[in-house]
């Protein structure tokens, strides 16, 4: 036959059985493996080509290409058992693990919140105790923190209310009649008139004592000018003067442009008899009171300035700092706080009085509040 005519020839039909003989062993190939391959659909070598869209085995002179694993099918079935009680022991395990994890972790978040609720019952064990250093002890912290602030302010409430009950009683007490005690005193000065025919130091103390009465009595009108002030003082200082005579040297020296300015009743009174009464307490001599009111920036200041016996270093840092503070010094010094707690009060925190002194030589006192000509 010729080949040359397109017959089938010898070399023909060995090729056929050539190309049919690999066709068999790649089928048998295919039933015995599982081939485990990259995506690739389609290569072409050599003479025999074998495509598909999964999997793919290319018989080429250099052998099979490109397959990433081939595991027989046999070896999964007998080993399909094992793999089974491998895969659900692997799960329980796996499982068991999870859950103990879980309790465990559960656990030490009871543990310290647990303490976190001992420690808010007992809060002095927050500071002793500090291993518990995570997120539960800030937390802890923080809620000691603001218990312990409103404790504070909670006693700090009630304080202010203890002494706005007393102040309202005080208030109220003032206005039971004090009418009855200014006819009195009138009813006595007209008596003395009588008797001696004329005006006398007697009549002038009661006037001024009357007048003193009537204002401390006025508590509808709290604030007043500088010089109303200056002029309820030299009522008192006139009364002083009466039983001390030349003795006591009063010098009061107030600018004019502050003399129109608010203040409040009765702040400067009651440090002048402070002086007199504690500073110049069995001292011999001459007794002088320097009395100045100015402006300075923003604040009206009063300056009272005594030589007197001045004030002890302990007791001076303690009187300093009750007047620092808010609360009333209930002993002698009255005066001084209650004064002090008014001013901050009507004018603000920064607004009080402040002491200097040095013993033996004097003690000077300065008053100063805000000017705020709208009271």
């Amino acid at each position: 036959m010729s080949i040359g005519c397109g017959k089938y020839s010898p070399v023909s039909h060995l090729s056929y059985r050539t190309k049919q003989s690999q066709r068999n062993s790649i089928s048998t190939f295919r039933q015995n493996f599982i081939f485990i391959q990259s995506p690739v659909c389609h290569r072409k070598s050599g003479s025999a080509v074998i495509h598909s869209c999964r999997i793919l085995l290319v018989l080429t002179c250099a052998g099979i290409c490109p397959v990433l694993s081939i595991i027989r099918k046999d070896t999964i079935q007998n080993n399909y058992h094992f793999i089974y009680v491998l895969l659900l022991g692997s799960s329980f395990a796996i499982l068991i693990i999870s859950l103990l994890l879980a309790l465990l972790f559960s656990f030490r978040q009871y543990r310290s919140v647990a303490e976190v609720m001992n420690m808010l019952d007992e809060p002095h064990k927050l500071q002793a105790d500090k291993g518990l250093l995570n997120e539960f002890f800030y937390i802890a912290n923080s809620i000691s923190d603001i218990s312990q602030r409103n404790a504070s302010i909670s006693n700090e409430l009630s304080e202010k209310m203890y002494l706005l009950k007393n102040a309202q009683i005080a208030a109220l007490q003032a206005q039971i009649n004090p009418h009855f005690l200014f006819n009195t005193l009138q009813l006595i000065s007209l008596s003395i008139i009588k008797e001696v025919k004329r005006d006398n130091m007697a009549t002038y103390l009661i006037h001024y004592l009357s007048s003193l009465v009537r204002t401390a009595y006025d508590t509808e009108k709290y604030i007043v000018t500088v010089e109303e002030e200056l002029e309820t003082t030299q009522m008192y200082l006139n009364i002083q003067q009466a039983r001390y005579k030349s003795q006591l040297q009063v010098e009061v020296d107030a600018d004019p442009e502050c003399l129109e300015d608010k203040t409040i009743k009765l702040i400067l009174q009651p440090l002048v008899e402070n002086c007199i009464l504690h500073g110049f307490k069995g001292k011999e001599g001459l007794w002088h009171i320097h009395i100045r009111c100015y402006v300075e920036g923003e604040f009206l200041i009063y300056r009272i300035e005594d030589d007197g016996w001045g004030i002890g270093a302990k007791e001076l840092e303690s009187l300093n700092a009750i007047l620092q503070s808010d609360r009333i010094d209930r002993n002698e010094k009255v005066g001084i706080s209650n004064v002090n707690q008014r001013l901050k009060l009507v004018f603000g925190r920064k607004c009080g009085i402040e002491i200097s002194s040095v013993e033996g030589q004097g003690t000077v006192i300065l008053m100063k509040h805000y000017i705020n000509s709208s009271l």
